[in-house]
């Protein structure tokens, strides 16, 4: 049986225990998203895995041992019901659809707009405001989980951004909600047998799964299905700090994103690689970050390790390679990294940007070569143009690169 053939047994609908019970739900909470197709939102991604999806996972969800669906709740959540030898049912409340896009549309306002009601390069909100939005958001669904959440529906803010930076927004929460689909697939693959534990934590085994499920998914930047992949721990990461309470199940989130980091880095052919494809998981990091120091009063967040500050910098290095930035953005975070790091630390990031970008190695980039030459000459630059007066010297720096 074929992609399309199993689509379309799957669309006929032959009732089971599964697509009961959900269907039961579904009066009860009607789907809030619009239906294509037949098909409710939470249906719609899941068409996205099918392709990539194992055959035996593909066998149990046409033959309707597993049920998909959106469920019209407004509280942020989505779970997998296990009915034993009767199936699974992956419930996706609408609250959590809600959730995910309000998220990613406050950190919209960061992005770069360019539209008929404003200047071009010009960002659609401060920092401050912005940290604002995303942190009512956090505190909604905090006060969902604690009184009456069900009674009105999280409300994304409303400003004005442009049709691109609307469309990657659409993308991010996409990807985002795909990633927490294909974790609930993992965890009925490990409930079937058919998935090997990687550690003795489900939940991190889940996410290993969802993973690899979502980076092989053709069509969209490997960097995109990635940071949709951090963005959906980043988002329970905010939640744990703001005082919401998961299941003893999970691991810390912090302890989440660092282990599928370090599976992300065994997908990867190469460090330098790996390095490329996080520049915007990093991003949606560091702008997490600022929120969470929003919401929790604090002046300062954890200092950074040496890994993400190389790939900052590759990002900014990247946009002035392209022209899409000036070099003075690299040279003010250079100068910020020397007053804030130690001397190996400092060394580490600047030897690293040398033989990615300098010295060329020849294993496998995820960069292409050419667009490597030209953030090569920009490093130069920016070395050379960091004032004397820096607590290294100038010719420390210079040093590095000859």
């Amino acid at each position: 049986m074929n992609f399309s053939q199993m689509v379309e047994r799957n669309t006929k609908c032959i009732m089971t225990v599964a697509r009961d019970f959900l269907a039961r739900h579904q009066k009860e909470y009607p789907p809030r998203y619009p239906i294509l197709n037949g098909l409710d939102r939470a249906q719609q991604l899941f068409q996205n895995l099918l392709p990539v999806l194992p055959h035996c996972i593909l066998d149990l969800f046409s033959d309707g041992l597993i049920a998909v669906g959106e469920v019209g709740r407004n509280e942020p959540d989505i779970q997998t019901i296990n009915l034993r030898d009767n199936g699974f049912v992956i419930e996706f409340n609408s609250g959590m659809m809600d959730f995910d896009y309000a998220v990613a549309r406050g950190l919209s306002g960061l992005f770069v707009r360019n539209t008929t009601s404003g200047p071009a390069n010009q960002k659609a909100l401060g920092l401050p405001e912005v940290t604002h939005q995303v942190a009512g958001i956090f505190m909604q669904w905090h006060w969902y989980k604690r009184w009456l959440w069900n009674l009105r529906r999280i409300k994304y803010p409303r400003f004005l951004i442009s049709k691109s930076s609307h469309e990657w927004t659409e993308t991010i929460a996409n990807l985002t909600e795909l990633f927490m689909l294909a974790h609930e697939v993992g965890h009925i693959a490990l409930n079937k047998g058919m998935l090997p534990h990687r550690s003795d934590n489900d939940e991190e085994d889940a996410d290993a799964f969802a993973l690899k499920i979502i980076t092989s998914i053709r069509g969209t930047s490997l960097s995109l299905l990635f940071a949709g992949s951090i963005f959906a721990i980043r988002i329970f990461e905010g939640l744990e700090k703001v005082g919401v309470r998961f299941s003893n199940a999970y691991p810390a989130q912090a302890e989440r994103i660092t282990n599928i980091c370090t599976y992300m880095l065994s997908l990867c052919p190469s460090r330098q690689y790996y390095h490329e494809i996080c520049r915007i998981a990093v991003a949606f990091q560091d702008m997490m970050d600022d929120v969470e120091n929003h919401i929790i009063k604090r002046k300062a967040t954890i200092k950074p390790n040496a890994d993400r500050i190389i790939i900052r910098l590759i990002a900014e290095i990247l946009e002035v390679a392209l022209e899409r930035a000036p070099k003075e953005i690299v040279i003010k975070d250079i100068i910020k990294i020397i007053q804030q790091n130690p001397v190996d630390v400092t060394r580490q990031i600047i030897d690293t940007l040398k033989k990615y970008y300098l010295i060329m190695p020849q294993g496998e980039t995820f960069i292409n070569h050419e667009t490597r030459e030209k953030m090569g000459k920009v490093i130069q630059e920016v070395l050379i143009g960091l004032p004397e007066n820096s607590q290294f010297s100038l010719t420390f720096w210079q040093s590095q690169i000859v």
